[in-house]
């Protein structure tokens, strides 16, 4: 935000190093952190407090469309390759 200067600190990154955006690796483990709600909180307000409150909408989109929709399409299709296998095991089973 304007008014602040990034310094670098003598602890590095916040939680041990984990959560940071300085390479790709660490970026996914944000945001899948972020998409299955694991203490996403304290990713938000670091978030918050480096960049301000504009990337609040980042935040919603995500966790609407990442955690309440993508995550629920990939439990059904689980679900229903699930029931596929069953069924398939049970008419295996009738055929002997």
């Amino acid at each position: 935000p304007v008014g602040f200067i990034c310094k670098q600190t003598r602890t590095g990154n916040p939680n041990f190093g984990y959560t940071n955006f300085d390479n790709f690796a660490s970026a996914l483990l944000c945001s899948f952190r972020l998409i299955t709600q694991d203490f996403w909180e304290s990713l938000y307000q670091l978030v918050l407090r480096a960049n301000g409150p504009t990337h609040v909408f980042f935040f919603a989109m995500v966790i609407f469309l990442g955690s309440f929709y993508l995550l629920n399409i990939i439990l059904a299709i689980v679900s229903m390759s699930y029931e596929q296998v069953c069924k398939q095991d049970l008419e295996a089973e009738d055929e002997l």
